[in-house]
């Protein structure tokens, strides 16, 4: 049992520091995007096309975080499942 413990510590270690990672890069990507987005000036494009306002916001915004909603939804519970096994296992040492 302590040699499991041993041998998977490590990839639990990594585990975290993938899910910290993942967060930063989402918070590099939101600010890219809004950056280049005033920064270029294209919203004042957009707003002055056919296409409405609010079918505008939903297509950058909305998608975009709902997408990220869901990857910050189901990372954490995926990781808690598999940080519960090892902790049944910590407990048992």
């Amino acid at each position: 049992m302590m040699a499991f413990h041993q041998d998977f510590q490590f990839v639990q270690h990594l585990s975290s520091l993938l899910l910290y990672a993942f967060s930063g890069a989402i918070g590099l990507f939101w600010g890219d995007f809004f950056a280049s987005e005033f920064e270029k000036q294209t919203y004042k494009l957009a707003l002055t096309q056919s296409i409405t306002r609010t079918k505008w916001f939903i297509g950058k915004f909305i998608i975009r975080l709902g997408f990220i909603a869901l990857i910050s939804v189901i990372g954490p519970i995926i990781l808690s499942w598999w940080f519960a096994k090892l902790d049944f296992i910590n407990a048992s040492i």
